[in-house]
């Protein structure tokens, strides 16, 4: 199994930018879209079939536990993990999955992503499959929905706050 995958989003920085990840916003060191967003490719002869798209939103935090499960082996750890295998959505015609928060701290903030939607660390709601480079605010329209996404969010910080060293 070969994995490739960047490192967050291009550079863009206050002297100009290098970089563009347009439609996306904004770049590495940012909490938008362009800043988290990576490609990932992975080959595996005679399991993965060339040219095969998953539009399932996948993080790092999967690695473990789909690796795990490609080779077989069980994935039995301490603390519970933060992600899940995805092995059936790389090999299968998954079309249906649980729909779930993926959240990225940088620096004391938080940006919380759904399989639809974005809660940016200012609070905009987005809409990433309609506005990939998050300049409609929806916050108005989704209220309960922003809420929903802030309060876990919250829930996230804490943790964090608990877990990171001081």
């Amino acid at each position: 199994v070969v994995i490739f995958m960047s490192d967050n989003g291009g550079l863009a920085t206050s002297e100009g930018h290098p970089t563009t990840n347009l439609p996306l916003r904004a770049g590495k060191g940012w909490l938008y879209e362009g800043g988290i967003r990576e490609p990932m490719i992975i080959k595996w002869p005679g399991e993965i079939q060339a040219g095969k798209k998953v539009d399932r939103l996948v993080s790092v935090i999967d690695l473990l536990p789909t690796l795990s499960a490609m080779a077989g082996i069980p994935c039995e750890t301490e603390h519970m993990l933060d992600g899940i295998s995805v092995k059936n959505s790389i090999l299968e015609e998954e079309v249906d999955w649980e729909d779930r928060f993926l959240l990225n701290y940088w620096r004391g903030r938080v940006s919380i992503r759904s399989q639809k939607y974005r809660l940016d660390p200012a609070g905009g709601l987005y809409d990433m499959e309609a506005d990939r480079g998050q300049k409609n605010d929806l916050s108005e329209e989704l209220p309960e929905l922003k809420k929903h996404m802030e309060a876990a969010a919250v829930d996230y910080q804490k943790q964090i706050d608990l877990e990171l060293p001081k």
